[in-house]
């Protein structure tokens, strides 16, 4: 600033006090981003605990037991945002529910297909992480215990504030921007001599409220080829997505004729909606930030089934109601479900609590389509 307003002199004092100030500093700093570094990561703390028989939560002890060398990957430097990020702990339970049930189900449609159980593989697959926030946190799992799996995560915030994917040495990384991958430079060092087991991370800064998103999500996955995407392998992840961005993320599901969802809803969406009863029309200024009127068709139904689920004033009662009321659109042919005509047939789906998920909202959601590569064992 001093630089730009043509005080020269105080600019170079202050670029000396910079340097002073670098040099007598006791931590350290990512070399990418600058960020103050802690002496040891939140994982290596969980670590000890565990180590220690202090930590006794399933999740947290599933990713410490059996995935040894995704801890030791988790850990790098150039994962700061994830392994030091803001309550590490309950952000780990909530994203190790996904990755836990997403190798449950791959490993029970392994078996069902296999006449000798072995470790399901994750190539060809691709993950669609939706409203993955900055730290990533569900999408560094999923890429560090699901080897050779793709993962797209997607988000509005810049991708100047993610973790540092592209220095991992373990996997490749681009950003999708106008619908065309830009690579990043990766380390040439692999931990391992087959190529096609390295994991790959790409990144799209979008809005879920996108109406051209899932062509542009298709044509990314197909990279490029559209006529032959086949959402026979691609999973949709939403965790915690806040009001009506749980019914988008199932949108997209079905938009990407995609083989499986998983949602974890959190808060509700507006009482009303949006609506107006004076105009009899669902008005955006009347919604929150989060519901974009123009996606969803709403119909007397539905306003009826939203009434139901805010007709008890017991939060946990209307959150528990708003998860079968998610439950119900994800099997439905569209997003209305008046009558059981309307249930698509090729949808199957469960619901459950995650006891383990340190969060009042951790009702787990899974949709899977019948003929996709989950949907074999179903």
């Amino acid at each position: 600033m001093a630089e730009e307003l043509g005080k020269h002199k105080i600019a170079n004092q202050l670029r000396q006090y910079e340097q002073i100030a670098t040099t007598n500093e006791t931590f350290q700093r990512c070399p990418k981003c600058k960020t103050k570094l802690r002496p040891r990561s939140k994982l290596a703390f969980l670590r000890d605990q565990v180590t220690k028989g202090i930590e006794t939560n399933d999740l947290v002890l599933e990713l410490f037991n059996n995935h040894p060398l995704a801890v030791e990957r988790l850990d790098d430097k150039s994962l700061h945002r994830v392994n030091c990020c803001l309550s590490f702990r309950k952000e780990l339970t909530e994203s190790m529910a996904l990755v836990s049930e997403l190798k449950r189900l791959r490993q029970a449609d392994t078996d069902n297909n296999d006449d000798e159980k072995q470790q399901p593989s994750w190539k060809d697959w691709h993950i669609v992480d939706l409203c993955s926030g900055a730290q990533c946190v569900t999408a560094a799992l999923c890429l560090s215990i699901l080897s050779g799996v793709s993962v797209t995560a997607l988000d509005i915030v810049s991708s100047n504030e993610l973790p540092h994917f592209e220095d991992l040495d373990w996997m490749t990384m681009s950003k999708v921007k106008n619908g065309e991958d830009e690579d990043v430079n990766t380390s040439d060092t692999t931990p391992t001599d087959d190529a096609s087991m390295l994991s790959s991370f790409s990144y799209m800064q979008r809005d879920i409220h996108d109406t051209d998103l899932a062509p542009q999500l298709r044509s990314h996955i197909s990279k490029g080829n559209t006529t032959s995407y086949s959402g026979k392998k691609v999973i949709v992840l939403a965790m915690h997505c806040c009001g009506a961005l749980s019914q988008r993320a199932l949108s997209l599901f079905k938009e990407l004729d995609a083989a499986a969802i998983l949602v974890m809803p959190c808060c509700l969406p507006p009482k009303n909606l949006g609506y107006s009863k004076k105009l009899k029309t669902f008005e955006p200024q009347q919604a929150s930030t989060s519901w974009n009127p123009t996606h969803i068709k709403r119909d007397d139904e539905q306003v009826k089934k939203i009434k139901e689920i805010f007709s008890t004033n017991d939060q946990d009662e209307q959150y528990r109601r708003w998860a079968r009321y998610l439950r119900q659109c994800a099997i439905s042919d569209g997003n209305t479900v008046g009558n059981t005509a309307a249930l698509c047939k090729n949808v199957s789906s469960t619901l459950k609590e995650v006891d383990a998920v340190l969060s009042s909202r951790n009702t787990l959601i899974t949709a899977i389509r019948k003929g996709s590569e989950f949907g074999r064992c179903n």
